[in-house]
């Protein structure tokens, strides 16, 4: 019984990892870029559901995609002004600068809206029996989001024009461009997408820890499960951070709650050491 709860509450942190990873995936797999600002991003969404919902009140279903709208548009302006100048730089400095931008971002925010920790409400808060498991209602919210966004960047990737572009960007750029495809219009969509993401993530992040200027680290903690399943696959980040958060809770719950980070980073290890480019991931893939 006690175990079938841990891996519920495994399962449900997992969701949170995957949806994060996802975040990273989108923009390395048309970008070959690593986004350290992604956690920023984050917490930029999360800021802007708790202004919507506390100082605006206004209803949940609103605020959220209002945040996502925020979080997504301030994406496209980094990668607008920022990134787009360095498209023909090399990788690592490309990388250097989103963490220059993570910083700036993490500053901006304490400026604005202060260091002080603030609780995000959510929009149900009870426990719910699934079976033999008690499960918190934002686990569930976290669970079924996570399911609805992936099946629907699945949807998006295979079914629709620009998924279709970012795809053959993915697969090869140069090729891509002689194609026709305009490389600056599948970066921005990228960038578009994961900030929007970043902020739904942030949101359910928001709800089970306090809103501050360092949530973003939460995304620290999800880049093993991006780096697991694969930089470049979808299904690499869901199946990593379900595997994340399951490992998180089992070494807690049989080690102690101090091992969680070393478990995830355990698990990180082993997976590049048999498969370096992840379980998912595309052999001939650069590593950042």
């Amino acid at each position: 019984m006690r175990l079938l709860q841990v891996l519920a509450d495994g399962l449900s942190n997992g969701s949170i990892y995957a949806m994060v990873a996802l975040g990273f995936v989108l923009v390395y797999r048309s970008t070959k870029v690593l986004n350290f600002a992604h956690g920023e991003l984050l917490m930029v969404g999360a800021y802007f559901a708790l202004v919507a919902l506390v100082d605006l009140d206004l209803p949940y279903l609103l605020a959220v995609p209002a945040a996502m709208v925020g979080a997504g548009l301030v994406a496209w302006a980094l990668q607008r002004w920022v990134l787009r100048r360095l498209l023909d730089e090399d990788v690592f400095s490309v990388v250097l600068v989103t963490l220059g931008l993570s910083l700036i971002l993490r500053s901006a925010v304490a400026f604005v809206f202060g260091v002080r920790e603030r609780a995000l409400p959510a929009p149900v808060d009870t426990y719910v029996d699934v079976g033999p498991v008690n499960v918190w209602s934002v686990h569930l919210l976290a669970i079924g989001a996570t399911v609805l966004v992936f099946a629907a960047v699945g949807a998006f990737y295979r079914r629709s024009r620009y998924g279709l572009a970012m795809r053959a960007m993915a697969s090869d750029q140069a090729v891509a461009r002689l194609m026709g495809i305009s490389a600056f219009a599948v970066f921005g969509l990228s960038w578009l997408m994961a900030g929007g993401l970043a902020a739904l993530t942030g949101v359910l992040a928001g709800h089970t820890v306090f809103v501050s200027n360092n949530l973003g680290f939460v995304a620290i903690r999800a880049l093993p499960a991006a780096v697991i399943g694969g930089l470049d696959s979808v299904r690499g980040a869901l199946l990593g951070g379900l595997l994340l958060g399951v490992a998180e809770q089992l070494a807690s719950f049989y080690v102690g709650g101090e091992t969680r980070e070393l478990a995830a980073f355990a698990a990180l290890l082993l997976v590049l050491v048999v498969r370096p480019y992840g379980l998912f991931g595309t052999p001939e893939i650069k590593r950042v």
